[in-house]
């Protein structure tokens, strides 16, 4: 198999046996499929789309002689590429409005809580009942 007049994409392929995909760019190609021992070749056009997937099938001919070869679509990418972080809200590194002021009141709640306690403390521990 091979891009018409140019390189070879694969060659020596056993009968009913795959490749790896290939990386190509997208656009208008025609490729070459030519069996083992000189025997007819056929061409393929095929229109191969950004992001999507296809499997080129190799087969021999209706008529017997020669190859053929058949494009088919593995996956089609839908929509645009993504670009760009994904939007997830607020997130870790947003600007925090909140977060010092309730820190703040936090702090202060627990030392007013902290105040309370001790100082009922000590009354009990002065309190005339409990000597």
């Amino acid at each position: 198999m091979s891009i018409a007049g140019g390189a070879v994409i694969a060659d020596n392929i056993a009968f009913a046996t795959t490749t790896d995909y290939l990386d190509v760019a997208p656009g208008h190609w025609t490729l070459k499929a030519q069996g083992a021992g000189g025997s007819p070749s056929s061409t393929l056009t095929a229109t191969l789309v950004a992001g999507n997937v296809y499997s080129l099938i190799v087969l021999d001919a209706k008529t017997g002689d020669g190859l053929t070869a058949q494009l088919r679509s593995d996956a089609q990418r839908t929509g645009k590429v993504p670009t760009g972080g994904v939007a997830t809200g607020a997130g870790g590194t947003s600007a925090q409005r909140f977060a010092l002021p309730l820190a703040a009141a936090a702090v202060l709640l627990l030392i007013g809580i902290a105040a309370l306690t001790a100082r009922a403390r000590r009354r009990l521990a002065v309190s005339p009942s409990h000597r």
